[in-house]
């Protein structure tokens, strides 16, 4: 794989007003004989947190694609899928944590389908997040997939009053991650 970074449809992000944030590759976990990295680009809408004037991301999206080192041998990305799942929303609902999420409760569907038609997981969160002195329902999403390789997207946002359909834009973009 010659590169290694998810990519996502660009007219997609403009249109939502998504902005780069970061771009980081880390080691996420070791298996024998296989080390597994991730490639994740980090994007944030900042209209949200400009509406409670904070400086805080309260709207974000993620796309990381994983990279094993050696190559998995064919048949095994089957047998390692199961575990990669688990770790990514592990991994997830820490973070909507660490992000001031409280309150968790999700819900995990086989549903999930790329806009190339690839299947995944699909993870439902929803919670309520702390703005200030005002206390929001906040909902997040997390797919895994598996297409040229493992690709595991997600993000979250604070459910407010707005004609802006956070939720279907937040699905356009996980669909679209390549």
């Amino acid at each position: 794989m010659s590169d290694q970074w998810p990519t996502v449809s660009d007219g997609e992000l403009e249109r939502g007003g998504w902005r780069l944030a970061d771009r980081t590759r880390e080691r996420l976990f070791e298996l024998p004989r296989v080390t597994v990295d991730g490639h994740t680009c980090m994007y944030e809408e900042p209209s949200v947190a400009a509406q409670f004037d904070t400086e805080e991301p309260l709207c974000f999206f993620f796309a990381t694609r994983l990279a094993f080192q050696p190559e998995l041998p064919g048949g095994a990305s089957r047998l390692v899928e199961p575990m990669i799942r688990t770790r990514a929303r592990s991994q997830f609902l820490d973070d909507l944590r660490d992000r001031g999420f409280v309150d968790l409760q999700y819900r995990t569907d086989d549903d999930f389908r790329t806009a190339d038609g690839h299947g995944g997981q699909l993870t439902t969160v929803r919670g309520r997040c702390q703005i200030d002195d005002r206390t929001l329902d906040a909902t997040g999403w997390l797919a895994v997939w598996r297409a040229d390789g493992f690709f595991v997207a997600g993000g979250g946002y604070p459910t407010i009053d707005t004609e802006r359909n956070y939720r279907e834009e937040l699905l356009t973009l996980l669909r679209n991650v390549r």
